[in-house]
Protein backbone atom coordinates (compact mmCIF):
# COMPACT_ATOMS: atom_id res chain seq x y z
CA UNK A 1 0.00 0.00 0.00
CA UNK A 2 1.27 3.26 -0.92
CA UNK A 3 0.92 6.34 1.64
CA UNK A 4 0.74 9.55 0.41
CA UNK A 5 0.99 13.11 3.20
CA UNK A 6 -0.69 16.08 1.85
CA UNK A 7 1.86 18.88 3.29
CA UNK A 8 1.74 22.75 3.78
CA UNK A 9 5.47 23.33 4.43
CA UNK A 10 9.03 21.96 4.66
CA UNK A 11 8.28 20.76 8.32
CA UNK A 12 5.64 18.91 7.73
CA UNK A 13 7.35 17.27 4.57
CA UNK A 14 10.47 15.97 6.43
CA UNK A 15 8.01 14.61 9.23
CA UNK A 16 5.94 12.53 6.71
CA UNK A 17 8.92 11.16 4.94
CA UNK A 18 10.82 10.26 8.34
CA UNK A 19 7.62 8.30 9.15
CA UNK A 20 7.88 6.17 6.18
CA UNK A 21 5.44 8.58 3.51
CA UNK A 22 5.66 7.54 -0.02
CA UNK A 23 4.51 10.21 -1.73
CA UNK A 24 5.14 13.62 -0.28
CA UNK A 25 2.48 16.25 -1.72
CA UNK A 26 3.47 19.81 -1.20
CA UNK A 27 0.24 21.85 -1.71
CA UNK A 28 -0.44 25.05 -2.35
CA UNK A 29 2.61 26.39 -2.45
CA UNK A 30 3.94 29.37 -4.89
CA UNK A 31 6.26 27.70 -7.47
CA UNK A 32 9.68 29.54 -6.02
CA UNK A 33 9.07 28.00 -2.80
CA UNK A 34 7.73 24.55 -3.91
CA UNK A 35 11.23 24.56 -5.53
CA UNK A 36 12.96 24.96 -3.17
CA UNK A 37 11.45 22.78 -0.80
CA UNK A 38 11.63 20.00 -3.30
CA UNK A 39 15.61 20.71 -3.84
CA UNK A 40 15.83 20.42 0.32
CA UNK A 41 14.16 17.03 1.23
CA UNK A 42 16.44 16.12 -2.13
CA UNK A 43 19.46 17.30 -0.93
CA UNK A 44 19.47 17.47 2.67
CA UNK A 45 16.93 15.40 3.91
CA UNK A 46 16.87 12.51 2.07
CA UNK A 47 20.86 12.16 2.30
CA UNK A 48 20.49 12.95 5.74
CA UNK A 49 18.18 9.95 6.94
CA UNK A 50 19.50 6.88 8.58
CA UNK A 51 18.07 4.37 5.87
CA UNK A 52 17.89 4.67 2.62
CA UNK A 53 14.29 6.16 1.70
CA UNK A 54 12.96 6.29 -2.02
CA UNK A 55 9.65 8.66 -2.22
CA UNK A 56 8.35 10.95 -4.91
CA UNK A 57 7.63 14.76 -4.21
CA UNK A 58 4.57 15.63 -5.87
CA UNK A 59 3.62 19.35 -6.68
CA UNK A 60 -0.42 20.05 -6.09
CA UNK A 61 -3.12 23.06 -5.60
CA UNK A 62 -3.92 25.85 -7.67
CA UNK A 63 -1.84 24.82 -10.81
CA UNK A 64 -3.65 25.10 -14.19
CA UNK A 65 -2.47 24.44 -17.54
CA UNK A 66 -1.57 28.10 -17.86
CA UNK A 67 0.85 27.98 -14.66
CA UNK A 68 2.19 24.07 -15.83
CA UNK A 69 5.47 25.62 -16.48
CA UNK A 70 6.05 27.52 -13.44
CA UNK A 71 5.38 24.84 -11.57
CA UNK A 72 8.17 22.51 -13.73
CA UNK A 73 11.11 21.58 -11.53
CA UNK A 74 13.89 18.93 -11.03
CA UNK A 75 13.29 18.08 -7.70
CA UNK A 76 9.09 17.05 -8.62
CA UNK A 77 8.49 13.94 -9.36
CA UNK A 78 4.74 14.46 -10.44
CA UNK A 79 2.37 17.63 -10.77
CA UNK A 80 -1.02 17.45 -10.51
CA UNK A 81 -3.72 19.42 -12.07
CA UNK A 82 -7.41 19.16 -10.08
CA UNK A 83 -8.66 21.58 -13.39
CA UNK A 84 -8.63 18.64 -15.74
CA UNK A 85 -11.11 16.93 -13.28
CA UNK A 86 -12.61 20.06 -11.81
CA UNK A 87 -15.36 21.85 -13.31
CA UNK A 88 -14.95 19.57 -17.07
CA UNK A 89 -18.33 19.82 -18.11
CA UNK A 90 -20.35 16.32 -17.93
CA UNK A 91 -23.47 14.19 -19.70
CA UNK A 92 -26.18 12.67 -17.33
CA UNK A 93 -26.18 9.29 -18.74
CA UNK A 94 -28.31 8.28 -15.80
CA UNK A 95 -30.89 5.06 -16.79
CA UNK A 96 -34.27 5.68 -14.98
CA UNK A 97 -35.89 2.88 -14.88
CA UNK A 98 -39.90 3.49 -14.33
CA UNK A 99 -42.08 0.32 -12.82
CA UNK A 100 -45.09 -0.39 -15.75
CA UNK A 101 -48.68 -0.81 -13.78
Amino acid sequence: MKIEVECQNLDDAVEAIKAGADVVMLDNMPPAALDAAARDLRTIVQPSLDTPTNFLIEASGGITLETLGEYMSDWVDVISLGSLTQGVPHVDLSLKIQASE
